[in-house]
């Protein structure tokens, strides 16, 4: 997110003679920088009219951005989407942004490399839960523990707690619902976030967590 709201600029740097004209190109620089920074198939939209007025006041009503992933050296995101509200920003010094909303999915794989949990399988649950499997080792025991977990935000983070245990042999050892029950709670933290950005949402989706980062007066410095 942080790279995005800096490649913004671009926008409001680019020399352009027409108006919708100088809006596809001014989008068309900014996707191509996207590219570079790791978004995969990006679109990038300068909503408003005219494109001239916003360009010459370094100020920009609403831009939007789209792309089918966000590949980073800390994750992956994908079906990435932002909407940027009250764009403003000079040739030179930082980008400040009224609002900022942005949606994007953490594939349950992504997730599971990320705890350092080999044996941990993440999946689709019912009334928004997530299902989680996770092979450990009590008493000597191996068990295949199956949890149906609530998904919360903490902070910057993603925390997985369940709500009911059992095995794969759908029994579940006396005394040692406790035990199990920590050994299958985790969290996933969410790369840095520029300062006033913050994970606002996050639900057990299909394909990974849906998450949902908002943030209002956002400065962010080249």
């Amino acid at each position: 997110m942080r790279k995005l709201l800096v490649l913004l600029l671009v926008l409001a740097g680019l020399a352009v003679g027409v108006d919708r004209a100088g809006a596809a190109l001014a989008a068309n620089e900014a996707e191509q920088r996207l590219v570079t920074e790791g978004f995969v198939d990006p679109s990038v939209t300068v909503h408003g009219f005219p494109f001239l007025t916003q360009l010459a006041d370094r100020r920009f009503d609403r831009v939007t951005v789209d792309a089918d992933r966000l590949q980073v050296p800390e994750g992956e995101a994908q079906a990435v989407s932002a909407e940027l509200l009250d764009v403003r920003g000079g040739r030179t010094g930082p980008v400040e942004v009224a609002t900022v909303r942005a949606d994007g999915t953490v594939p349950y794989d992504v997730v599971r490399a990320a705890v350092d949990l080999p044996a941990l399988q993440i999946s689709a649950g019912a009334a928004g839960q997530v299902e989680v499997v996770q092979t450990v080792e009590v008493a000597g025991q191996s068990l295949d523990v199956v949890a149906q977990a609530r998904v919360r935000v903490r902070g910057d983070r993603i925390r997985i707690v369940p709500t009911a245990l059992g095995t794969a042999e759908g029994t579940l050892p006396p005394g040692l619902t406790r035990q199990l029950m920590d050994l299958v709670t985790f969290e996933y933290r969410l790369p840095e976030l520029p300062e006033g950005l913050a994970l606002e949402e996050v639900r057990a989706g299909p394909d990974g967590f849906e998450v949902r980062v908002t943030g209002e007066d956002v400065t962010v410095r080249r």
